[in-house]
């Protein structure tokens, strides 16, 4: 049987830590990028709709409250804030863009964490398709992305550019939204990463036969103790799969496996875990 693997990354959690406003001397230096981070949320959550936003050249506009599934700001007990922004892009309405952050303040009062989560493909591409890079030496594009370092490692810190380049596009803001150490850690994928997750699409000559396989091998029954488990999760892997009652066959909906406890290092990012893989024939 032969097949083709494409490969998708389709949504990010990672987050970097961040400093608040300090007491004294220090407070009369200006707001530090914990509370520029947390005007800005706030202030993209309550932008008007009809303003513009560009991402990735495409004009998008702010999904409002009002709408299911919206933009929303809330913010925390302990000072920070958290909540969602969610575009759509002028030239396909219906199409989402949604970036969940979350700033933490430590108590303290003088540190804590943004963490957002984010979808690579929908941002740039606008489709399940892996987002790419030029390659500076060729000239050419990178051909397979989602094994590729240097594009992985932009695509891991994609959303707190995102935030930066927002934040330039804000009216009488002079400066950076992260501060020089924080902008260089971004940049040099110094990212902590909660979570990654990819879809992994495969051609297949026949789709019914794939799909019998793939159940074979990952519901197969093997000893536990003096029990017995799913080959799927002693893999650490949880595998679902539905069969018609009477043709016997998997249903039109794919197998499902999610990865749990996958734990690696890609370039200078720790990979924490990778979770949500979805094959799909």
């Amino acid at each position: 049987m032969a097949s083709s693997e494409h490969v998708v990354l389709q949504s990010i959690v990672g987050s970097i830590a961040v400093e608040w406003t300090k007491t004294g001397k220090a407070a009369r230096s200006g707001e530090a990028e914990g509370d520029r981070s947390y005007d800005l949320l706030e202030s993209l959550c309550a932008l008007n709709p009809d303003e513009q936003i560009f991402v990735a050249d495409r004009k998008h506009r702010i999904v409002p409250l009002a709408t299911v599934g919206g933009t929303r700001w809330v913010e925390t007990l302990t000072g920070g804030c958290k909540g969602q922004i969610v575009l759509s892009p002028v030239d396909h309405p219906d199409d989402r863009v949604n970036m969940r952050f979350k700033l933490d303040k430590d108590r303290d009062g003088r540190s804590g964490r943004l963490t957002l989560a984010f979808n690579p493909a929908a941002m740039l591409a606008g489709a399940d398709i892996h987002p790419t890079i030029v390659n500076a030496e060729t000239g050419k594009m990178i051909a397979l992305p989602s094994s590729a370092a240097e594009v992985m490692e932009q695509m891991h810190n994609l959303g707190f550019v995102f935030l930066e380049f927002l934040y330039q596009q804000l009216p009488n803001e002079k400066g950076r939204l992260f501060a020089d150490n924080t902008w260089a850690a971004i940049m040099g994928g110094d990212i902590r990463i909660g979570r990654a997750q990819w879809d992994a699409h495969l051609t297949t000559r026949d789709r019914d036969r794939f799909l019998q396989l793939m159940t074979i091998i990952f519901a197969q029954p093997i000893a536990s103790g003096k029990g017995a488990i799913k080959l799927a999760t002693h893999l650490g892997l949880a595998f679902s799969a539905k069969t018609d009652a009477v043709t016997h066959r998997n249903r039109s909906h794919p197998p499902a496996f999610q990865a749990a406890g996958f734990a690696g290092i890609t370039g200078s990012v720790r990979l924490a875990r990778a979770a949500a893989m979805r094959l799909q024939a």
